[in-house]
């Protein structure tokens, strides 16, 4: 019997003859991935997000209680009550009674305070002649118990969850460190800003602009009117006519009151008036454009590590990290609607702003909020509609329109070149993702642009030739684009479906080198903003808004927000290098990285799919750690990580696919690393 392994690798091939295809690509997937290290990967999950405890976080306790059929109070404990044991009180999520009758098993959330440790030797009364013997974590009595309890302490979470206030899309998402930002319009034509907290979305107030004849000026952080107001911007005045007037500013205010025209404006910290309001300057945000956002800091202070958005419908804002308010970045502070911008990038120490008419604008060096042309703003054109930019480094800024890329060089104003990369390439509005390397999709791919040797240089060209016709036909639904920085792997979304592309290194003698692997996704909610940041601590978070009014964190989780996740591979036919030799299959050995048990299904064709047998179902059986060894929850006992499972096969047949089928919304990822086929040779085929 002859025996051939075949890693599994390539990702999705749509375009190679069927006779040279690499054995390991695959002809179909949905919701596999090629991995750095070999291998297709299942798709994490994800939930729903307010800032409210994590569903896939979930644990529970159990509190027993014997008994329970001596109790005098006949509905003594209600779901969604409380029990106490000792110091420690419990939120009850689920009342479960055996069989008898006499047992109480009350699933509860984690507790607050401490319940004794002596229960089992020093039982507690309850409600007269019942006892409390048991408060433990996780104490099912079975596997299918932990499951089921698992289960509704899931969905109980979950449901506490709710959508951005407000009504239609989510407009935008972001995060900020720790801060993860949501845009809804509120239906009636204005936009809010919404902060995720541990009592879920809470919006976010802008400064309120005023213009006033000053007698001292403020600096930013001044206390105003004992405490009422804090200064978060100083401008200068400018007329209707963009005159200045040097006996008057522009203030940026943060305070719960209203300021009213003639209010004296008395600095509490410099024990000075500031000068008298001549104008309150009405300004709301108006819905109906895209939020997209950056994150950096101009000022170099631990405090000043700020937030930048703009949607194609307002003027640029600031979050504020330092005040926690959202200040508007204006021309003419006194005419905030002037301008409209709709990308937006740092770099160079100014922030760079598209104006949607072929031009963008640039701040004052090292001063965000500041657009004043005496002090080094610019506006540029560069002869089409922004589409979106890319920081490439320290001295290399790239340009996106939908049909060319540009690049502007140089480290100081004084220095900066504008320069066409590509007549021919270009990107879709927030489909530019970042690896080590920038990648856009257009209209005719995906896009690599990569720095040469040569100073300057730029190689441009395209990596999904082998699925533009997957390409072709996601790119008309495309919505956005986030990396996956861990897994060296960029996303590009078009609805509920969407497009891996992963950098896989590879080594050859000739050194090292990088290919591009594909596959495709559906999720069970449709993307229309994604984001994807660090946290204070560097891990990499991933959220997406959809058109339920929901805000969803990737790489959560098991399920698609409490939905089935569902996978699939297909292989390519495999001939074993012999398409012309006739094989009896014998069976093949599937080799996996696995936690747990998963269920399977498989199914196999030969000779091109002119026999088709019938589906297999079986498990896949492993564990996080090594032989005999257990973790809570993570492992099976008496397991490897890598597990291989041998399934008999019939038929004879001068080459083979196999298909590979889960649905689940409780197993976690799994990898399916290689297979080995078991065969006889049966002579030339004839057809």
């Amino acid at each position: 019997m002859t025996s051939k392994f075949t890693p599994l690798k390539g990702g999705l091939d749509l375009v190679t003859p069927p006779i040279d295809v690499d054995a390991g690509a695959i002809s179909y997937g949905l919701n596999y991935y090629e991995a750095t290290k070999g291998g297709y990967r299942t798709v994490d999950g994800y939930e729903r997000y307010d800032g409210r405890p994590s569903p896939s976080g979930v644990i529970y306790h159990v509190v027993e209680i014997t008994q329970w059929d001596l109790r005098v109070t006949a509905v003594p404990l209600t779901v969604g009550g409380t029990i106490s044991v000792g110091s420690a009180a419990y939120e009850i999520y689920y009342l479960d009674l055996d069989v008898t009758g006499t047992v109480m098993s009350v699933v509860c959330a984690e507790p607050t305070g401490i319940p004794p440790t002596d229960l089992e030797d020093n039982p507690l009364p309850f409600d007269t002649n019942c006892l409390i013997v048991k408060a433990i974590v996780r104490a099912a009595d079975t596997v299918e118990k932990d499951a089921e309890y698992i289960d509704i302490a899931t969905e109980i979470l979950r449901a506490r969850i709710l959508e951005v206030p407000g009504s239609g899309n989510i407009l935008g998402v972001s995060q900020l460190l720790d801060n993860r930002f949501a845009w809804r319009s509120d239906g009636a034509g204005a936009l809010k800003t919404f902060l995720a907290s541990p009592i879920g979305w809470q919006e976010v107030e802008y400064s309120k602009i005023v213009s006033m004849s000053t007698t001292n000026v403020p600096a930013i952080g001044d206390s105003i009117n004992s405490g009422a107001y804090t200064v978060t911007g100083v401008f200068q005045y400018l007329d209707d006519a963009g005159v200045k007037d040097v006996s008057k500013n522009c203030l940026l205010l943060k305070g719960a009151g209203t300021p009213t025209v003639s209010l004296v404006l008395t600095n509490s910290t410099k024990g000075e008036t500031a000068g008298t309001i001549l104008e309150v300057i009405a300004y709301t945000p108006q819905d109906g454009g895209k939020v997209r956002a950056i994150n950096h800091n101009f000022y170099g202070g631990v405090a000043t590590y700020n937030m930048y958005f703009c949607d194609g419908v307002n003027p640029a804002a600031e979050y504020s990290s330092e005040f926690a308010v959202i200040n508007p970045i204006c021309s003419n502070y006194r005419l905030p609607t002037t301008d409209t911008i709709s990308h937006i990038v740092a770099h160079t120490s100014v922030l760079f702003m598209s104006t949607g008419g072929g031009t963008f604008l640039t701040t004052v060096v090292g001063e965000p909020l500041v657009i004043d042309g005496f002090l080094g703003s610019q506006e540029i054109g560069v002869g089409d509609t922004i589409t979106g930019f890319h920081k490439a480094n320290a001295d290399l800024l790239l340009i996106f329109t939908r049909r060319t890329t540009l690049k502007l060089t140089g480290r100081i104003p004084a220095d900066w070149q504008l320069i066409p990369v590509s007549v021919s390439s270009g990107a879709f509005e927030d489909c530019i993702v970042a690896l080590d390397d920038a990648f856009s999709l257009d209209d005719r791919g995906i896009n690599s642009l990569s720095r040469t040797q040569k100073l300057g240089g730029m190689n441009a060209g395209t990596v999904s030739e082998n699925v533009r016709d997957l390409v072709d036909d996601l790119k008309t639904d495309v919505t956005c684009a986030i990396p996956f920085r861990k897994l060296n792997q960029a996303r590009f979304y078009a609805g509920k479906r969407f497009l891996f592309m992963s950098r896989i290194p590879f080594f050859t003698q000739s050194g090292e080198g990088t290919r591009y692997s594909f596959a495709e996704g559906e999720m069970g909610h449709t993307v229309l903003v994604a984001s994807s940041e660090e946290d204070s601590v560097g891990t990499e978070c991933f959220m997406f808004g959809s058109d339920d009014g929901f805000v969803y964190q990737m790489d959560r989780g098991t399920s698609f927000d409490g939905l089935k996740k569902s996978t699939i591979l297909h292989l390519h036919f495999n001939h074993f290098g012999s398409p012309h030799v006739k094989k009896r299959l014998r069976a093949i050995d599937i080799e996996s990285t696995v936690v747990g048990q998963v269920p399977l299904q498989m199914s196999y064709a030969l000779n091109e799919g002119q026999q088709q047998f019938s589906t297999k179902d079986f498990f896949l059986v492993g564990g996080k750690n090594g032989w005999d060894s257990s973790t809570f929850d993570l492992s099976q006992f008496d397991t490897t990580p890598i597990y291989k499972k041998r399934v008999r096969l019939k038929g004879t047949g001068s080459n083979i696919q196999v298909q590979l089928y889960h649905s689940s919304k409780t197993h976690l990822p799994f990898t399916f690393t290689g297979i080995t086929f078991n065969y006889d040779l049966r002579g030339l085929r004839v057809n």
